[in-house]
């Protein structure tokens, strides 16, 4: 498997998995630890549903943002992720969070998110 993903949920339908950077960190572990309770639990939650159906068909819960990035959403929480082609099992990476504070996703966050698609799929 690739060096720069780790498993976080393993589900029915989907596994989620979460971008490891170069120094062993998990961005995406780092922001979901300093949300709030609620909120941690309600992005907590929803990547549950994730995994166990597969899919989430309500765009304000999970949305393509900019090909090949979506993001899981939870109110003003986003959590940008990719579709890992080609896996045996629908199988999503998580890259980073980001807490909305406009109308139009930074293209700062997506293109960090594009980074990293970038590099786990050159380490297949």
């Amino acid at each position: 498997m690739n060096p720069n993903i780790v498993i976080l949920i393993s589900g029915e339908k989907a596994d989620i998995y979460v971008y490891k950077d170069d120094r062993g960190e998990k961005p995406i572990i780092l922001f979901i630890e300093q949300l709030q309770q609620n909120d941690r639990a309600k992005v907590i939650a929803l990547l549950h549903h994730f995994s166990g159906k597969g899919e989430i068909r309500n765009e304000e819960k999970f949305k393509l943002e900019e090909k090949p990035i979506y993001a899981f959403k939870s109110y003003q929480v986003r959590l940008f992720c990719f579709i890992l082609p080609k896996a045996s099992k629908k199988t999503v990476v998580l890259t980073h969070g980001y807490i909305k504070k406009k109308n139009k996703v930074p293209k700062i966050e997506l293109e960090k998110a594009k980074n990293i698609f970038k590099k786990v799929i050159s380490n297949r």
